[in-house]
């Protein structure tokens, strides 16, 4: 009798063990499809919530470099100012294609509405520029202003919104979150161990994806928030300071003004901004690379013509130091789809770095050779070369040999790496100490002829 109570007692226990741990199942299961299900309608608010605060500073980079663009008529605002404007719509069309309700999609109709009106403004003064200041200020008070303040509130709207809707989807994580740990601490009643594992299981589990997501979360925030920084409180006062430079200069050739302190006070500080301004747009060029967001502009361009106007911008550097520049390049024009701007950018560091590491005497050649779907351009230079512990991190952000860290921001090639990859094309080098260095790339080939 005692044998058979001992055994029943066994079984029944057996049972009362396999409760929580049938019980433990079903929360991992629930974890699994619940809890994730939560997750990603979080991500999908929290990234609603981004597009929205970048409508923002779309637009206030889309005034600046329009203003800056009647006042100088330099083409690059020009450029900045279609490249905002275009960034502008495709966030737009991103926000239309998130999550909607009715609140919001009426916000994104209003701001498509006035976006448009103001933008046909914009396109107008740039075709006919207005004359004077006084034109210039009556356009930005009659039509600029009262429509970019509607504009600016609706914006401001649309991003309350989404972050009441981004913290309601926040308060069901966290309500999921707690519905999961009541249960669990439910079911540590019986038997108490496997309770306790259960739920430091669940809970570490649980705990492990919230920190992951906000890491995430910190990760892009901080990103977006440096190339908001770059791109709206560093850039635009730079370009005005060198506005001012350019106004500054033509009032004293007007006034035949020749203070030789005055004249290289003013060259001082244009080259000093000018160097700021080329580190900006590293930067921003890194920022868009390791976003993914960098935008090509490919058109069929002659390979060989984007050579020979690089070698007009280095080869008066080059004599300068009594370095020579040479050409070994195929007969005719060699035709590739590129975009000519980044290309050139791409043919001046890699040129332009072998110049500041050269002495007087050394060559730099620069070689292309016509493949079957593709061409190879190398740069080789007679200079000191390059360490094989250097070698493996020359494409790296941010990396420089400590010799001469001093000579740039370790930005450059990290760049060109960048920018030949987007045109689909690869990059290496080959060095060897008191040998000189080899950098080669390769661009798909359209054709020649």
């Amino acid at each position: 009798m005692e044998k058979k109570t001992v055994k029943k007692l066994f079984i029944y226990l057996s049972f009362l063990f396999l409760i929580p741990l049938f019980d433990g199942l079903y929360i991992y299961y629930f974890f699994k499809t619940s809890t994730q299900a939560t997750i990603k309608n979080l991500d999908v608010h929290y990234n609603s919530s981004l597009l929205s605060k970048r409508l923002k500073v779309m637009n206030n980079s889309t005034d600046s470099n329009w203003k800056s663009y009647l006042l100088t008529g330099a083409e690059y605002n020009l450029r900045e100012f279609k490249e905002s404007n275009n960034h502008f719509a495709e966030t737009l069309e991103k926000l239309k294609r998130s999550p909607l309700y009715d609140q919001k999609l009426d916000m994104l109709n209003r701001i498509v509405i006035l976006s448009s009106r103001k933008t046909e403004v914009m396109n107008l003064a740039i075709k006919s520029p207005p004359q004077t200041k006084t034109e210039f200020a009556q356009l930005l008070r009659n039509k600029i202003r009262p429509t970019n303040r509607e504009l600016q509130a609706v914006i401001s709207n649309l991003i309350e919104a989404e972050a009441f809707h981004y913290k309601l989807a926040r308060n069901k994580i966290d309500s999921t979150r707690q519905k999961l740990l009541q249960h669990i601490i439910l079911s540590t009643i019986l038997p108490l161990l496997v309770g306790i594992i259960l739920f430091f299981l669940v809970h570490s589990l649980l705990i492990q994806s919230k920190k992951n997501h906000e890491a995430v979360i910190k990760a892009v925030k901080s990103r977006d928030d440096v190339l908001a920084v770059v791109s709206h409180d560093l850039k635009n006062p730079l370009s005005t300071i060198i506005l001012s430079l350019e106004l500054l200069k033509r009032k004293i050739e007007k006034d035949h003004l020749k203070d030789e302190r005055i004249l290289k006070t003013i060259t001082s500080i244009e080259r000093a901004s000018q160097v700021m301004n080329d580190l900006i747009l590293n930067l921003l060029d890194q920022s868009k690379i390791e976003a993914g967001k960098l935008i090509l502009d490919l058109k069929e361009e002659d390979l060989l013509e984007i050579i020979k106007e690089v070698e007009l911008i280095l080869i008066p550097i080059a004599k300068e130091k009594s370095i020579t520049i040479q050409n070994k390049l195929p007969p005719g024009p060699v035709n590739i789809y590129c975009d000519k701007k980044r290309l050139m950018q791409v043919f001046s560091n890699l040129i332009g770095n072998a110049i500041k590491f050269l002495d007087s005497g050394d060559k730099i050649e620069i070689e292309v050779r016509l493949e079957e779907t593709r061409v190879t351009i190398s740069v080789k230079d007679t200079g000191p070369g390059i360490s094989p512990e250097a070698l493996p991190h020359l494409f790296e952000r941010y990396w420089q040999v400590k010799e001469t860290a001093k000579m740039g921001t370790g930005l450059g090639l990290a760049i060109v790496k960048g920018f030949v990859e987007a045109h689909g094309g690869k990059i290496w080098v080959e060095s060897q100490l008191q040998s000189g260095s080899t950098f080669t790339f390769t661009l798909p080939l359209t054709s020649t002829g």
